[in-house]
């Protein structure tokens, strides 16, 4: 399991971890939780663990539970680093710390507070590609470790512009599949998601793939992967591939860069 750190929501008003109030509510017993026992709870085993303290009650079935959406996160300043066994601990947002493993392990943001109901919203459950797209840029705005610079470039890289996508067009020169060279048709894809990916990652060329639109989107579903050898692997539930524009001899000429990444892709997006 790949280290993470999970970032304070991007809209919290914070920029310094601060305590809980006392008292018996889920936040305050997270908060004792995780920072009594740091590295010591898995997400689930936490969640199980916050039950039992606010309960009483050792018998606890928790089936789904997400760290992004607790307060510790939005409103009061800590981040969340879980490290290769998937063990958890408080990491306040004003530290070195924090800073350093924002720089060096993948991340990814805390949900936002929830917006007013009667409001348009790109906070819905279910994003469009459009509000997720909107989602990370308001992400990338809001982030208060990076300088203008650094943000104006992964804004560019966000959106498939700017000297990412010239980085691409640099080493690929055509769609890294099919060969077509017609610039306009190609698409600066990720690799490794955007939303799993460090700040240095997203702008890293060797995370990166120049895609027709067609394979783009299959790529980035999961629906197709690469192997080890670059040779193409499409997925069970892509059942009318040719009919997508796909083939099985279509290949990549993967470097030893492109390898981790592709790596992630095989394990962690591509649906077997």
């Amino acid at each position: 399991m790949e280290e993470q750190l999970i970032l304070i929501s991007p809209d919290s008003k914070t920029e310094v971890a601060s305590i809980p109030p006392e008292g018996k509510t889920v936040t305050r017993i997270a908060y004792e939780v995780l920072i009594e026992n740091p590295y010591l709870y898995t997400e689930q085993e936490f969640m199980r663990e916050v039950h039992i303290v606010r309960r009483k009650c050792s018998n606890l079935k928790i089936n789904k539970y997400s760290i992004k959406r607790s307060d510790l996160l939005k409103k009061f300043g800590w981040g969340v680093h879980k490290d290769s066994n998937g063990k958890m601990a408080l990491v306040a947002v004003d530290s070195d710390h924090y800073r350093r493993l924002s720089k060096e392990i993948s991340t990814v943001y805390a949900y936002r507070t929830k917006a007013d109901p009667g409001k348009q919203s790109l906070l819905q459950k279910e994003k469009s590609p459009f509000n997720e797209l909107e989602y990370d840029l308001a992400a990338i705005n809001s982030d208060s470790q990076i300088t203008q610079t650094q943000k104006e470039s992964l804004i560019n890289a966000r959106v498939g512009q700017g000297k990412y996508r010239q980085n691409l067009l640099g080493m690929w020169k055509e769609c890294a599949v099919s060969g077509c060279k017609t610039k306009n048709l190609l698409v600066a894809s990720h690799i490794k998601p955007w939303r799993d990916s460090s700040n240095d990652e997203r702008l890293d060329k060797f995370n990166g793939l120049l895609l027709l639109a067609n394979i783009d989107k299959a790529f980035d579903s999961g629906l197709i992967s690469f192997n080890a050898l670059g040779k193409i692997i499409i997925s069970k539930k892509l059942k009318d591939f040719k009919a997508a524009g796909i083939s099985l001899d279509m290949k990549v000429n993967l470097t030893a860069e492109h390898k981790y990444y592709m790596q992630y892709h095989r394990q962690h997006i591509f649906k077997a």
